[in-house]
């Protein structure tokens, strides 16, 4: 992210936290930088992009730091649980007043955030669930999304704490002491034959229509336009080829914002930026076609 991006959004967080969202206008978070207000909109549209912008950075990167845990070959799957709840409250307590902000003005989350909220969500289900029976063994198997759907929302329960109490928790204490909660439970669906509420049959025909959980990767595709966007100012173009990436990324953002994009339409917009001949831009350009 470029650095005036970065400062724009760190300045609105603080903004929007002290004074809430309905209290704080652009030019308040203009004087907080001490730049012009027009300044602002070259980089986001209205004070409600903005506010979209900061949700979407902060849950992308929760997403992001999350797999970087649960795909890491080196952790023990007991460790990958423990790890992700004092990620989880790590995140959600340094911005904590961002978020309690949220919460009390209720603001409604657009179709992108809530994508973005939704695959985290389901992401994580997934890789707990499969952390349980690489943890316990397959005769747990059948209990594994119930397990991982409650193991869930104990983290959700104490989140309140955080987020609207405030409360200071030891959070390695906590963890520790959540997924010796979770062997109880999964324990006791185990000794008493619990017949599952999420079976594997319905998982499966879930899975066949939507993807594992409903879980898509445009996540990692939003990654990688961000990142291409961010790029941009450091890239030798001239302004008409500027101009043309800046459209290319609308595009492909809009398109995989659809349950299922067009193949040959972003195969082009592809053909397009590699046209721009940018070596920066080869990475970006070739996570974007592994999600094809």
């Amino acid at each position: 992210m470029v650095e005036k991006k970065r400062q724009i959004i760190e300045a609105a967080m603080k903004c929007f936290a002290e004074r809430g969202y309905r209290g704080t206008s652009i030019q308040d978070i203009a004087d907080a930088l001490g730049i012009a207000k027009g300044s602002l909109y070259f980089y986001f549209k209205s004070k409600e992009d903005l506010l979209v912008s900061i949700c979407k950075l902060h849950f992308e990167r929760m997403f992001k730091d999350f797999r970087a845990i649960m795909e890491d070959p080196g952790i023990s799957p007991r460790d990958k649980l423990v790890r992700q709840i004092v990620l989880h409250y790590t995140h959600f307590v340094r911005y904590g007043d961002f978020l309690k902000m949220l919460l009390q003005e209720r603001f409604e989350f657009n179709d992108e955030i809530h994508q973005t909220m939704f695959t985290l969500r389901s992401y994580s289900l997934i890789e707990n669930q499969k952390c349980i029976v690489e943890l316990y063994g397959e005769e747990v198997a059948p209990y594994a999304f119930d397990a991982a759907t409650i193991f869930n929302a104990l983290i959700g329960g104490y989140m309140g704490y955080l987020v609207k109490e405030q409360l200071k928790l030891d959070f390695e204490k906590l963890a520790l002491f959540m997924v010796d909660r979770l062997e109880d439970v999964v324990r006791g669906m185990v000794s008493r034959q619990t017949e599952p509420i999420m079976k594997a049959d319905e998982i499966r025909q879930f899975e066949a229509q939507n993807g594992p959980c409903g879980y898509k990767l445009k996540v990692g595709v939003a990654e990688e336009i961000q990142a291409i966007r961010d790029l941009a100012d450091t890239l030798d173009l001239k302004p008409g080829k500027l101009e043309e990436l800046n459209s290319t990324l609308q595009v492909l953002e809009a398109e995989f914002e659809k349950p299922e994009p067009q193949v040959v339409l972003v195969k082009g917009m592809l053909a397009l930026l590699k046209g721009l001949k940018q070596p920066k831009l080869k990475k970006p350009i070739a996570n974007i076609e592994a999600y094809l």
